[in-house]
Formats: structure tokens, sequence, C-alpha cells
């Protein structure tokens, strides 16, 4: 009988077996892999970079054109709106309605 056809439970340990890796924080040959460390909802604080304390307003998505969504966030210390999108930057806006501009 082939090892893979085994429950997990009855699989004897065998270090040539690898698990499938899984994100979300489920363990991948026996380590955690990480989860964020931030909410990304509405309403929840963020931390962007060096700016701290940004709370996310909205999510606008942009599907179809390959890019990451764009969050619409607000710092209430200063009252200045910021556009962000993963990996292409943090942007500072003038109101929240550019914020949410694709």
């Amino acid at each position: 009988m082939a090892m893979n056809t085994l429950p997990a439970h009855v699989r004897p340990a065998n270090p040539m077996y690898r698990a499938p890796r899984t994100a979300g924080g489920d363990l991948y040959n026996g380590h955690a892999t990480p989860r964020a460390k931030q909410r990304w909802a509405v309403d929840q604080i963020v931390n962007v970079g060096f700016i701290k304390g940004l709370v996310v307003k909205a999510r606008v998505l942009t599907p179809g054109d390959g890019r990451p969504d764009i969050w619409a966030l607000w710092q209430p210390s200063t009252n200045r709106f910021y556009q962000f999108q993963p990996h292409l930057g943090l942007t500072r806006v003038d109101s929240l309605a550019e914020a949410m501009e694709a």
C-alpha cells in the first residue's frame, strides 16, 4: 500500500514525506507559518512603514487590472488621508473621495 493512501494519524513519521504547504498559519513540516500582525478591515488601526496609527476607511476593489486592491486610510492625529496599494506604495491625498479613486 502506498504511503499517501494511509490516513494522516496512521502514517509513520518519515523525513522524506513532505506535507503540502498551506497558507494562513497552519503547520508546514513542523513549523508554523506567520500570520499577518494587522487586521486590514474597515475601522481597524494599521501601520504602514513609519506612518503609525492609520485607520482603514475603505477598500476599493480593482478587478481585472492585475494590480492589488486600493485601501483608503486616514490618520486621526494629523487629519490626513492616504491611498495605499500593497507593493506599489502609500500616497498622501487631499480627501477620502480622492483616496477611493481607482
